[in-house]
């Protein structure tokens, strides 16, 4: 199959995906055309997923496609803003194709949850792996960052944490018939988006981040970010059935939101508040911020 047939295949799979309300211009040009609303400002970010390093090798790629989607949008949804679409780049060994049109599913089924469209993007050989740039938009000024939390503030995260560390951590030993096999493995590929969350996470929320290197590290980015400190209690952090309070902790890959408010958030778990004094504590005892490093790992 030549480069060009193969993504015309793809685009053929993404259907009304590659095309919508956002999108003048959609594949086939050197450029997409993209329509943005009246006084709002474009969020955007990126994040490239490669095999045996952010997936195993050996990992369904349809599934593979659809959690790539998902880890770029939650960035979107923790800035409060509006999915719109993603430009997607394919990095493919030779003779990758069947694995690209199946990944391409996992894709479509992602925009379909998450109502953006699949408008651009390329394919190179190379190692096995998918970039995907997410974009979306925000009333002017109204982008909530990580820089914002207060003292007192409290401190809510959006679901369960733990899984997706207990899956990877498990993943040799795990079978079809291993306890909590299908929800580990579903916090692994399937993550939410978490866009759902918006009109709380807008109207709420003074300080916010995805989880995505562990509850412990990803805080800190926030703590940082608003020179303040933060206190959690163990026994209010939801905890993946299947996983434990390490994986949660410091885990990674949640891709729930972490968010400051001073007031409650509907949907959200609250396990703790900003603090004076800096540095993270958990039940009283102060926590080194460890979690994942690309450089380390």
């Amino acid at each position: 199959m030549k480069e060009f047939d193969l993504i015309d295949q793809i685009v053929s799979i993404l259907g009304e995906q590659a095309f919508g309300e956002w999108v003048r211009v959609g594949p086939g040009d050197d450029c997409s055309v993209i329509a943005v609303s009246p006084d709002c400002e474009v969020v955007s970010s990126i994040d490239s997923l490669y095999s045996g390093v952010h997936f195993p090798e050996s990992a369904p790629p349809e599934l593979v496609g659809y959690r790539s989607m998902m880890v770029s949008l939650s960035d979107i949804a923790a800035m409060g803003a509006q999915a719109t679409y993603v430009l997607i780049n394919l990095c493919l060994p030779s003779e990758s194709f069947t694995w690209a049109l199946e990944c391409a599913k996992g894709i479509k089924r992602a925009a379909e949850d998450s109502g953006v469209f699949v408008c651009g993007g390329n394919i190179a050989r190379g190692p096995l792996g998918i970039t995907v740039s997410a974009h979306g938009e925000v009333p002017e000024g109204k982008s909530i960052l990580r820089s914002g939390a207060s003292v007192g503030d409290s401190i809510f995260v959006s679901g369960c944490l733990g899984g997706a560390a207990s899956y990877i951590r498990q993943i040799s030993s795990l079978t079809y018939e291993s306890p909590h096999y299908e929800s580990l493995r579903k916090a692994f590929y399937e993550p939410s988006s978490c866009l759902g969350l918006l009109s709380e996470v807008r109207g709420k929320a003074t300080s916010c981040i995805d989880i995505s290197d562990g509850l412990i590290q990803d805080l800190g980015h926030i703590l940082d970010s608003s020179n303040v400190g933060g206190r959690l209690s163990s026994s209010l952090i939801p905890v993946n059935k299947g996983a434990n309070l390490n994986d949660a902790l410091f885990g990674g890959d949640d891709y729930q939101l972490l968010c400051t408010s001073s007031t409650q958030m509907e949907g959200f778990y609250r396990i703790g508040e900003t603090t004076q004094e800096g540095g993270i504590l958990v039940d009283e005892r102060e926590l080194s911020r460890r979690g994942y490093d690309h450089f380390l790992a």
